[in-house]
């Protein structure tokens, strides 16, 4: 998982490696197998980390990190998810980041929050990270549809429809793809509908 990396940079650079173990950690890219020794491995890092993490709430920001990563490439999207929503809620200053790569790193870690949640099946705690992640960062692109999607897949099409069309909204670029376009229309005359209904 961590192969690639040059160790030798971020011990010469302390504040850069921070964001590189960080960067790292919020990555999408997994080991597509590990065998049953490294799985085994894997396993007593994590709950290595969990240990740690129960005896200090306060373990730095790297690990904290690193035992996500480890939970996700067990497949425990439950814990996964659960680590990345303290981690959102816990004051900024902790991350101790140079600020240019704020705006990058908050970002993928509630993208992460979101993947961890609909693996783990709990699509209404990913619809509450994604209206979260659009309150701290409105101008961001890709959070409405992603939204828009979530709502879709719980049958709610009138949020679906709004939350896509924010975001078209934002981007207009986005209405000339025709299954945007056709899905704005479709949710356009789902709500003419419903309020025709409501008034019978």
């Amino acid at each position: 998982e961590l192969d690639g990396l040059d160790w030798e940079a971020c011990r010469r650079e302390a504040r850069g490696s921070r964001y590189l173990l960080c960067a790292h950690a919020l990555s999408g890219k997994c080991a597509p197998e590990l065998c049953p020794e490294e799985l085994n491995r894997l396993g007593d890092a994590a709950n290595h980390f969990a240990k740690a993490l129960r005896a200090n709430g306060d373990l730095d920001i790297v690990y904290r990190l690193l035992s996500v990563r480890c939970q996700l490439a067990l497949g425990k999207w439950h814990d996964a998810a659960e680590e990345c929503q303290r981690l959102l809620r816990g004051a900024r200053s902790q991350f101790n980041l140079p600020p240019d790569y704020v705006g990058a790193f908050f970002p993928a870690l509630y993208s992460l929050l979101l993947e961890t949640c609909s693996s783990a099946g709990e699509t209404e705690k990913a619809i509450v990270a994604c209206q979260e992640w659009s309150e701290e960062f409105p101008e961001q692109l890709g959070i409405h549809e992603r939204l828009s999607q979530l709502y879709q897949s719980t049958g709610e099409i009138l949020k679906a429809h709004e939350h896509l069309q924010k975001e078209v909204d934002l981007n207009p670029k986005r209405g000339d793809d025709p299954l945007v376009s056709s899905a704005i229309a479709f949710g356009s005359c789902f709500r003419e509908m419903e309020t025709k209904l409501s008034e019978l």
